[in-house]
C-alpha cells in the first residue's frame, strides 16, 4: 500500500496524474492478499485459542470453531483467487486499461462475493464473541474470574 500511496493512492483522484493511475491500481491488487489475509487470520488464532480451552469436552463448540476455520479460509482463498483471476490469464489489465481485446468478469461479481464474505465475517466476529461467554459459564472458577474472563475474552464486541 506504500508504493500506491507514492503513485498517489489517498489523493483526489483529479490530482493524480493519469501515468501513475495504473500503478496504484497495480499495487491495490497486489496488495489485496495481505487485506483479506488479516482478518481471517486473526479469527481462525482466536478459533485455535478458544479450541485449546475448549478440548474435546464440548464436542460441539470444539467442531463448530473448527468449521468456522475451515470456512474463513475458503471464503478467503476463493475472493483472492476471484480477484486475480478475474481476467484469466492476463492480469496485467487489472491495471493496464489499455488492452480492450481482454475480457474480464463484471466488478461487480467481486463486489457482491466480497458482500457475502463481509457477512460471514460479521457473522463469525458475532459468534466468537459470544462462545467465550459460554465457554467461561461452564467453567469451574470463582465467580469474579469468570467474570473478569468473560469480558476479556468479549471485548470482540467493540
Amino acid at each position: 500500500m506504500q508504493k500506491a500511496y507514492h503513485y498517489g493512492l489517498g489523493r483526489h483522484a483529479t490530482d493524480i496524474p493519469p501515468s501513475a493511475i495504473p500503478h496504484v491500481v497495480k499495487w491495490i491488487f497486489l496488495a489485496q492478499p495481505f487485506g483479506v489475509a488479516a482478518p481471517i487470520l486473526g479469527r481462525v488464532a482466536f478459533c485455535i485459542y478458544l479450541m485449546g480451552i475448549v478440548g474435546v469436552t464440548s464436542p460441539w463448540k470444539y467442531y463448530s470453531l473448527r468449521a468456522l476455520i475451515v470456512v474463513q479460509v475458503i471464503l478467503g482463498i476463493i475472493c483472492v483467487g476471484i480477484g486475480y483471476g478475474q481476467c484469466g490469464t492476463h492480469m496485467s489489465a487489472l491495471w493496464d486499461f489499455q488492452d480492450k481485446t481482454v475480457h474480464c468478469l463484471d466488478a461487480n461479481v467481486l463486489m457482491y462475493y466480497a458482500y457475502v464474505q463481509s457477512a460471514v465475517g460479521c457473522f463469525a466476529d458475532l459468534y466468537l464473541t459470544v462462545v467465550p461467554a459460554v465457554i467461561v459459564r461452564s467453567l469451574h472458577l470463582e465467580r469474579r474470574v469468570k467474570i473478569g474472563l468473560s469480558c476479556l475474552l468479549c471485548l470482540s464486541v467493540l
